[in-house]
């Protein structure tokens, strides 16, 4: 018996530069009620599945941390392992470096969803407010992830993919590219700098880049955008969804913000229909 349902991961990797200022910590009071809106009551967008959540967050390549990543949790545990995380508010130029905590997902990461059908993906949202680097390097990769971290990469990935200190390491577009293989990945950003839109449109594509009017929206934000993809909400019920949560300018704001993500898009994995769920006798 399933007593559960199949495993779902989101990954938030959130910004937490000195850039950022209040969102910061208003991000990270709000993330934990995602789960709630994802996995809770009647209403829940990912109800059908075990939903877990990882939070990462990262800092500049100069900063003490730059990157920040918890296990894969549930409810209460989500809250608990962002209080063992330290927001330096640092960091000392304008591009960011998130392309490490993206590595991390891309290459690093196995969840359960991605063994049912290879159309079937997690989801993962990088929030920020600037642009990145386009680039990784060696140093600073064994700095985040341990010398061991291009073997890790081959085991994870049955050889697929087979980096060495001495190749050169995919672009943060490589490694987006890839993680949108085995995710439903967002780009949501927390200003409206035309640099950054530029910048992180060019790495994930347009209908991936959603604009946020502040940082109290990310729950509502993440819940909505997963919703549609799932198929659970449409343009007209998301509404509603959000209607108890937030007043009804926001509501109106969020919908015009998430409308041209790709609506539907997890239905296309072919065993969509097939997975099982939550109490499913199987052998």
């Amino acid at each position: 018996v399933l007593l559960r349902g199949v495993a779902m991961l989101v990954e938030d990797l959130l910004d937490t530069t000195g850039s950022m200022g209040g969102n910061v910590e208003i991000a990270m009071r709000v993330l934990p009620k995602v789960y709630k809106l994802l996995a809770t009551g009647k209403n829940a967008v990912l109800g059908r599945y075990d939903t877990q959540i990882i939070t990462s967050i990262f800092g500049d390549v100069q900063d003490q941390y730059v990157l920040q990543r918890s296990q894969a949790e549930l409810d209460a545990r989500i809250a608990e392992q962002m209080t063992l995380m330290y927001p330096e508010k640092n960091g000392g130029d304008t591009p960011e470096d998130p392309q490490y905590g993206l590595f991390g997902a891309a290459y690093l990461t196995a969840a359960d969803i991605n063994r049912y059908d290879k159309d079937f993906k997690s989801y993962h949202f990088l929030v920020s407010d600037a642009p990145g680097r386009n680039l990784l390097d060696h140093k600073t990769l064994t700095r985040v992830f341990g010398e061991s971290v291009y073997d890790k990469v081959s085991e994870n990935h049955n050889g697929y993919y087979l980096f060495a200190p001495s190749d050169e390491l995919p672009t943060t577009k490589d490694v987006v590219r890839d993680l949108q293989l085995r995710a439903h990945a967002f780009f949501l950003q927390i200003d409206r700098s035309s640099s950054t839109t530029n910048f992180w449109t060019e790495i994930y594509g347009a209908d991936r880049v959603v604009m946020i009017d502040n940082a109290e929206q990310l729950a509502l934000v993440q819940a909505a955008i997963i919703g549609l993809t799932e198929g659970t909400l449409n343009l007209q019920s998301v509404s509603d969804f959000l209607k108890p949560e937030a007043g009804n300018a926001d509501v109106k704001r969020i919908v015009q913000a998430i409308s041209h993500i790709p609506i539907g898009a997890q239905m296309k994995a072919s065993s969509f229909a097939k997975l099982p769920k939550r109490g499913d006798i199987f052998a």
